[in-house]
């Protein structure tokens, strides 16, 4: 282990197994990994070490932050920056670093930031600077920070991982960052007098629930996949928007995926949950199930409806008959669509179900809407 000679600094440590079964593996290479404790996140004029407070400290070379780290670290706080760098800081044989920041016309350093402000913009940095593949650990990312940069920083996570291979692992106790979170991703911990339990894919719901004790209530509403899950936030933010804030969907599956999930939400959780199946004839209102009115999948159901294919057509020149004839899988047409046109899957997704829908009337979907509403 390498340990910085500052404490504000993030701990980096390479791990090489060397007497363990994984020894000897040639093909196994060394990884940088990052640790950012707690102590990363005070301020370090709180920290009682005098090289931050000392008047004999001078400030030596500076190092300007990467216009990506900057944009970056701008981006998730709001927050437009001119220039950030971090300076060597030495008070006789001590040596640390002190950030700098200059925005609006003023120019200061760490010491008159705000501590979620200088922490994460020194965060952001050390990961955009760590090799790729790397394994970074860090507890409580949300620290002083307000709900809108929480998001925006899980967004990132999301982002360098795909972008420099690196494997992010988080704890925290916030719902705004657990919420970005693939479900796949987020393992719920429990510490009881018989000990600790280890909960696989729990819900935006289920984390709420227990993080309050029950105090604070949404709508769990379990659908199959993710173009469902799509499809039904749509629908609401057209239809009723009043619900966006209050429901929590989940992608868990198949149909009998969803009615499991209801049963046991319902029975061991103590929390109102129902499922939305993808088809009209699978719905079973005394367990708690509905569906969609239609009896079509909700890929044909979409892509399939004229105002969507026109859409398609006046927007990417993109020929809707061509995909299906191509694709005998309607789960694969939003693939084939994107590929042709070079965008994005969810975003066609999304487009053509916003499409979709401004054909639709609300009338529809009301007894699907009265049957979210009474779940609350």
């Amino acid at each position: 282990m390498t340990t910085p000679e500052a404490s504000c600094h993030a701990r980096e440590n390479i791990i090489r197994k060397i007497h363990s079964d994984w020894g000897g593996y040639k093909h196994r290479p060394d990884r940088k990994c990052i640790y950012f404790g707690m102590g990363f996140f005070v301020p370090h004029h709180e920290m009682g070490d005098r090289i931050y407070l000392d008047p004999k400290t001078w400030i030596g070379d500076r190092r300007t932050f990467s216009k990506e780290s900057l944009d970056i670290s701008a981006n998730i706080l709001d927050c437009p920056y001119n220039s950030v760098e971090v300076a060597k800081i030495i008070n006789q044989s001590k040596e640390a670093e002190m950030g700098f920041a200059s925005k609006y016309g003023a120019n200061y350093s760490e010491n008159h930031m705000g501590c979620g402000e200088a922490r994460l913009i020194r965060m952001i940095d050390s990961i955009e600077s760590a090799p790729e593949k790397s394994l970074i650990v860090i507890e409580e990312p949300e620290t002083a920070l307000h709900q809108d940069a929480q998001h925006n920083l899980a967004v990132y996570f999301l982002q360098v991982c795909k972008r420099k291979r690196h494997q992010i692992i988080v704890t925290t106790h916030s719902p705004t960052i657990i919420d970005v979170m693939p479900i796949e991703a987020r393992k719920k911990t429990e510490r009881t007098s018989s000990g600790t339990t280890v909960e696989d894919n729990p819900t935006i719901a289920e984390v709420i629930a227990d993080l309050t004790n029950g105090h604070q209530k949404t709508i769990l509403v379990y659908v199959e996949d993710e173009f469902s899950k799509k499809l039904l936030r749509e629908i609401i933010r057209k239809f009723s928007p009043e619900l966006s804030r209050a429901v929590s969907v989940a992608a868990v599956g198949d149909k009998g995926d969803v009615l499991n999930a209801v049963r046991y939400t319902r029975e061991h959780k103590g929390i109102k949950a129902i499922g939305i199946r993808d088809e009209q004839s699978t719905a079973n209102a005394a367990e708690f199930i509905f569906a969609y009115p239609t009896d079509l999948p909700p890929e044909k159901e979409v892509f399939s409806n004229p105002i969507v294919a026109e859409f398609l057509f006046n927007q990417y020149h993109v020929d809707f008959m061509d995909i299906r004839r191509t694709a005998k899988d309607h789960h694969y047409y939003a693939d084939k669509i994107s590929h042709q046109c070079d965008i994005d899957i969810p975003t066609i997704e999304v487009q053509c179900i916003q499409a979709y829908l401004e054909n639709q009337k609300i009338e529809k979907f009301s007894s699907l809407l009265n049957a979210i509403r009474g779940t609350s």
